[in-house]
């Protein structure tokens, strides 16, 4: 939604020119991630939110992901 903010967020990983995460709060207070795999390869995904613990997920080659969840 256009009353999104963009969030800052930490981020490690092997390949940051090939992996893109993107990370915005919206209104309803809902957190969205959104990654972007370039690579021909799979990456591994680890989401961490201190409210909600660890989520792991395998984002294929050339693959976007998009996550939701409410806090």
């Amino acid at each position: 939604t256009p009353e999104s903010v963009r969030i800052d967020h930490s981020e490690e990983s092997r390949d940051p020119a090939n992996l893109l995460v993107t990370v915005f709060k919206r209104p309803d207070n809902a957190t969205v991630v959104t990654a972007l795999n370039k690579k021909d390869r799979q990456f591994l995904v680890e989401v961490h939110d201190p409210n909600h613990g660890y989520y792991y997920f395998n984002l294929g080659s050339h693959t976007i992901a998009t996550l939701i969840w409410f806090n």
